[in-house]
């Protein structure tokens, strides 16, 4: 595909697409006006002119957002499958040009064509608004959904790095069955903010680590605070390697929510005859706060104002592919990997266990503070007093907590993790 600057929509559209985009002349007017937030691109398919779109950029400071303001396909080129093909490119496009980070866009409410489209490239719903005359959805592109809307930087980080701490390696050890010495090329998918791959890093001297996620805040942050990993923004659907590259492909909570044949053939692909291929996947686990870490009646009022609707990680695909322990194993034989095996890895997360420094202890309640605050600063409210009485009880009851653990009041709260590992060769 071919993307060139546009002045006009060129394309014919379908008559009944005509009230879901602005008018030829509408186009035209908006363009006469020079905004430089606005661009808009012809789209070629070889030599054949196939389709038109149009962005705004925002926010006006960083502009690195883009909302699709319109998006068609020209009506003698519809059912070939380019609207999603050159949508795609075009948004790798606007990354790799104009510094794209997010990519928002509307369709009206029950159009299913535009909704199954916007989704094979990885937008989601955020939100309906409905008035008088109109029914719209919002959606936000999936390469920030994550650390917007599910699991913010610094929670994601800091609970992988004490879930993959060194006192936990030798279960890992036994469970991978890497060699450790050897210089072996790891691809960990959906790296998240990087956590994992550190801790290979360490682990692994003499592997080489490359890293992939499509979240760009996730791969910022790990850019910025990880040595010896290369982070790249990546998905995991149709990773940007060549056929036979790694010795190994590994990945952490990241099956669940992915479409299973993409998933394994992707990872099959991409892996050497003979390698290995890791799957990471966190099991029911314990959880028992302590008293004073319960939810206050602040968070609880900013909970009950938000609607169900918004307030729901299943509205952005969270664990919808998710599968029994009997059953996963079982994929990953029917998608061609051999020798597997599985085991599981008992992470046990209590403060008060004298076998963890104060350090480590320190890290399990500032983690659990951290997850708090980045949920409630997520949550989709427009009442700010609401927000800030929910995040002033957290800090009070983390503070608490902490000072009971430093005048040696035991609680023995725990977080206990278990990870299921499943172990293939290709």
């Amino acid at each position: 595909m071919r993307f060139e600057p546009s002045m006009k929509m060129k394309i014919d559209i379908l008559p009944e697409q005509e009230d879901q985009l602005c008018s030829k002349a509408t186009i035209i007017k908006i363009m006469e006006k020079g905004d430089d937030k606005v661009l808009s691109f012809d789209i070629y398919d070889g030599d054949d002119l196939v389709g038109f779109a149009m962005f705004n950029a925002w926010p006006e400071d960083t502009r690195d957002g883009f909302f699709l303001w319109n998006y068609a396909i020209d009506a003698k080129h519809q059912n070939r499958g380019l609207g999603t093909k050159a949508l795609k490119e075009l948004m790798d496009y606007m990354v790799a040009n104009h510094g794209a980070k997010m990519f928002t866009t509307t369709y009206m409410w029950g159009n299913e064509v535009a909704k199954r489209m916007y989704e094979k490239v990885g937008f989601v719903e955020t939100n309906v608004v409905e008035e008088e005359d109109f029914k719209e959805v919002n959606m936000e592109c999936i390469n920030t959904i994550w650390s917007n809307h599910v699991q913010g930087v610094m929670t994601l980080y800091l609970s992988r790095k004490l879930r993959f701490d060194d006192a936990f390696f030798s279960q890992y050890e036994r469970l991978f069955a890497l060699e450790r010495g050897k210089e072996l090329k790891i691809l960990e998918v959906g790296c998240g903010p990087g956590a994992l791959s550190e801790s290979l890093h360490r682990w692994y001297e003499n592997a080489r680590i490359t890293a992939i996620d499509r979240d760009i805040r996730f791969i910022e942050f790990a850019k910025a605070h990880i040595d010896g990993v290369e982070f790249l923004e990546g998905d995991a659907t149709c990773l940007p390697f060549e056929d036979e590259l790694f010795d190994v492909v590994i990945s952490n909570t990241v099956q669940e929510h992915i479409e299973p044949e993409a998933f394994w053939g992707e990872q099959r692909r991409v892996l050497k005859p003979g390698g290995v291929c890791l799957c990471l996947s966190a099991r029911q686990g314990i959880s028992r706060p302590a008293t004073c870490m319960e939810m206050t009646s602040e968070e609880k009022e900013l909970w009950d104002s938000i609607p169900e609707s918004e307030n729901s990680i299943g509205n952005f695909g969270v664990g919808k592919f998710k599968l029994s322990e009997e059953v996963l194993p079982a994929m990953m034989e029917s998608h061609g990997f051999k020798d597997v095996t599985t085991g599981y890895a008992v992470i046990d997360l209590t403060p008060d266990d004298p076998k963890y420094s104060p350090e480590f202890a320190e890290t399990i309640i500032e983690e659990a503070r951290q997850e708090r605050l980045e949920s409630i600063r997520s949550a989709q409210t427009e009442d700010e007093t609401l927000e800030e009485k929910a995040i002033r009880a957290v800090n009070n009851k983390c503070d608490e907590r902490l000072r009971l653990y430093h005048g040696g009041i035991k609680q023995w709260d725990t977080t206990v993790s278990i990870i299921m590992v499943l172990r293939g060769t290709k």
